[in-house]
């Protein structure tokens, strides 16, 4: 956790300082950056949907430019479910629904599996092809850099371009 919380604080000021404005982060557990399935289905136990039982929807996000940028940080190797628990938010079928296209940056160690990096992105290519995604997603994954202060440092600039780049060619794409 202390990985996460390091980086992502170093990210916001990055960012902050790229915008030349302090910009308001949301994220982590709590109850505005949760959702669930409004209908948990049958293969669940006999309870229904507990407050620990809900999708994280982003470590941070920001509104950006008419755009949600969502940061998602795995510490160790790159996990592909945060990247699929968006798709049923996209579709609108979580208890919370996107106002927003989404910018979709997600920090990992590259380390980690190049075939769970090619499951993501075989994943957000499927999302961004599906017709009945409310809002268009825009993604791309980027090595954390772990203790290496300077792949870091390069890797949140990148994304931080990038992000710019999405941003300003299209102020909000509606699907």
């Amino acid at each position: 956790m202390r990985a996460q919380s390091s980086f992502l604080a170093e990210f916001k000021q990055a960012f902050n300082k790229e915008v030349g404005q302090k910009v308001h982060w949301f994220g982590g557990q709590v109850a505005e950056n949760c959702a669930a399935f409004v209908s948990p289905y049958p293969c669940r136990r006999a309870v229904g949907v507990r407050t620990t039982e809900r999708f994280e929807l982003g470590d941070a996000s920001v509104s950006y430019l008419g755009w949600k940028v969502i940061i998602e940080f795995d510490s160790k190797g790159l996990s592909p479910s945060n990247i699929l628990k968006y798709w049923p938010y996209l579709r609108g079928e979580l208890n919370i629904k996107p106002a927003q296209p989404i910018i979709f940056c997600h920090f990992s160690d590259w380390c980690s599996w190049a075939t769970s990096r090619d499951l993501w992105e075989w994943t957000l290519s499927r999302m961004q092809a599906d017709q009945e995604l409310r809002v268009e997603i825009k993604g791309k994954q980027f090595d954390h850099g772990g203790s290496d202060q300077s792949l870091r440092a390069s890797s949140i600039s990148s994304a931080i371009k990038w992000i710019a780049s999405v941003a300003r060619a299209d102020r909000g794409g509606a699907v």
